[in-house]
């Protein structure tokens, strides 16, 4: 807005005179409108809100039928607008997190906002997006979004239809993982898990048991000590030891 009112007054110094100025305030009131337009547009029935003119009607319909069904699937609302200024002293992202809070104030939502005159995108999520999905997840998904949109091969309209296709794709992707993740085992196979995983903690604290039990047995078994078995002569004489014993015969042994 203050870009705007900067080159009208811009305009009125080149080209002084009552009537430029008419033309002025004039253009002013036709413009200011659609700065407040989608604050107080209610929620659109088709969840599209456009005042950009970008969308072809097919177009317009591919959007609304992609939202709706994965509203369905996530059992929530989600929105998606776009508008040639954002509104006056609020960025896109502030206008769309706000838009989303007033039309689904009791609700979970994500709202996809787009800005025609800077071409740019900005997304807002109700915290429990943030809370079941990876935020990694869901900031990828929505810079891939933004640079589909930001693709100027393509004219605008299919751009927008291929961002929202792209974002819908991945949003669902990320809901198959959070399924498989909390409902992986059936009620019965989950009971057959948690008897197996019982009776392997069993065998384990055995094991542990007979290991501990093992060695200490080892460590007893190092502290004996073993003498080498040592066969000593007899010896007659002194009792500590030297002399030499002498065997005398006088008469020839017996036969």
């Amino acid at each position: 807005m203050p870009c705007l009112l900067s080159s009208l007054l811009a305009i009125r110094l080149l080209l002084p005179g009552r009537s430029c100025m008419a033309t002025v305030l004039a253009g002013l009131l036709l413009i200011g409108p659609a700065y407040s337009a989608l604050l107080d547009s209610p929620p659109p029935a088709d969840r599209v809100f456009d005042d950009t003119r970008a969308l072809e009607d097919p177009s317009r319909q591919i959007i609304a039928a992609e939202l709706a069904e994965l509203a369905s699937d996530l059992k929530c609302d989600l929105w998606f607008t776009a508008v040639t200024f954002p509104a006056d002293n609020l960025t896109l992202r502030q206008q769309s997190h706000f838009t989303r809070e007033r039309w689904s104030p009791d609700r979970p939502a994500i709202l996809l906002a787009y800005s025609r005159s800077d071409n740019a995108v900005g997304f807002s999520f109700s915290p429990v997006f943030w809370d079941i999905y990876p935020t990694a997840s869901l900031v990828q998904v929505t810079r891939e979004a933004t640079a589909r949109i930001q693709d100027n091969k393509l004219p605008l309209d299919e751009r927008l239809v291929l961002a929202v296709q792209q974002f819908s794709q991945k949003i669902r992707e990320l809901e198959t993982g959070r399924i498989l993740q909390t409902q992986r085992f059936a009620p019965e196979e989950k009971q057959s898990l948690v008897t197996l995983a019982a009776l392997l903690l069993g065998a384990t604290f055995v094991a542990a048991l007979v290991g501990i039990l093992s060695r200490r047995g080892d460590h007893a078994a190092e502290k004996e000590m073993h003498l080498p078995e040592i066969t000593v002569g007899l010896r007659l004489g002194a009792p500590f030891g030297g002399g030499h014993i002498a065997e005398i015969r006088t008469q020839p042994p017996t036969r």
